[in-house]
C-alpha cells in the first residue's frame, strides 16, 4: 500500500514539474523565447595536436632486446604467446607459416595488430610507445624466422 502512495506522489510531482516548464515558456515574452531558441555563437577553438615524432617501421632501426623486454614483461605478450604459440586460437600462432598464411608477416601488419588489437587480443596503442611497438614487431618477426628457439 505504501508503494502505491509513493507512486502517486511521484506522478503528481512529475506532472507539476512538466506543467511548470511549459507554462513558463507560454508566459515568457516573445523576444525572450526567441533568444533562448537561437543557437549561441562561439568562436572556434583551435585544436592543437601534440608534437609526435614519426617512427618508421624499419627493422634495422628496431632494438630487438627492447622488443624482447616489451614482449616478455611490459606488454605481457607471453601470457598468450609464450614461445610463439597462441593460447586462444592455436592455428594463429606466431610461427612464420601462420604469419604468412594470415598476412601478418610484415612489420606494418604486426605493428597494426599490436597497436589496435583484434578479437581477443587487446590494443596496446595507448600503453606502448611507437618505438616499443616497432621493437616488438621486429622481435616477433626475428623470432618467427628463427622458429622461436631463442625465447
Amino acid at each position: 500500500m505504501v508503494w502505491k502512495k509513493m507512486l502517486a506522489l511521484l506522478v503528481m510531482v512529475a506532472v507539476f514539474i512538466s506543467g511548470c516548464s511549459s507554462s513558463d515558456a507560454q508566459n515568457a515574452p516573445e523576444s525572450q523565447t526567441q533568444i533562448s531558441q537561437q543557437p549561441q555563437q562561439t568562436e572556434p577553438v583551435a585544436k592543437t595536436k601534440p608534437e609526435t615524432k614519426e617512427v618508421a617501421l624499419d627493422r634495422e632501426a628496431a632494438d630487438l632486446e627492447n622488443g624482447k623486454q616489451v614482449f616478455m614483461a611490459k606488454a605481457n605478450c607471453t601470457q598468450c604467446h609464450r614461445g610463439g604459440i597462441n593460447t586462444v586460437i592455436s592455428e594463429k600462432h606466431l610461427g612464420m607459416d601462420a604469419l604468412e598464411k594470415y598476412n601478418m608477416d610484415s612489420m606494418e601488419a604486426i605493428a597494426h595488430q599490436v597497436r589496435n588489437g583484434k578479437n581477443a587480443m587487446p590494443a596496446y596503442g595507448r600503453r606502448l610507445s611507437d618505438e616499443q611497438i616497432r621493437d616488438v614487431a621486429a622481435y616477433v618477426l626475428s623470432q618467427a624466422e628463427k622458429g622461436w628457439t631463442n625465447q
